[in-house]
């Protein structure tokens, strides 16, 4: 008895513990651009208002989507940029995803 106790309690921590931050962005997100046809604004309107943005010393402009979740068990996250040229075009786009899980100390 004393036992389940204790699972149904770190069980109910855990979940307390959860969180979600950001815009996560799919390949399936990703597969309706096509470069050098969509826009900057038709991104935006498909993703939401970006987590960061930045421009490169050639005048293209980056837009950033990062999307991190955390848990008592672990974090993932992804992170997608995307390089609009000076007339607000696609150009290209790089994805990248993390996966840290946690483990007990014994």
């Amino acid at each position: 008895m004393l036992h389940r106790l204790i699972v149904a309690g770190a069980v109910a921590l855990a979940l307390l513990g959860c969180m979600s931050t950001g815009t996560k962005v799919t390949e399936g997100d990703l597969a309706q651009f096509s470069k050098g046809v969509t826009t900057e604004d038709q991104v935006v309107a498909r993703l939401g208002k970006p987590n960061g943005r930045s421009v490169t010393s050639n005048g293209m402009r980056v837009i950033i989507y990062s999307y991190a979740h955390g848990s008592a068990f672990g974090a993932n996250g992804n992170a997608v940029s995307l390089i609009f040229d000076a007339n607000g075009v696609l150009q290209s786009y790089s994805a990248s995803e993390s996966n840290t899980s946690v483990r007990p100390a014994l």
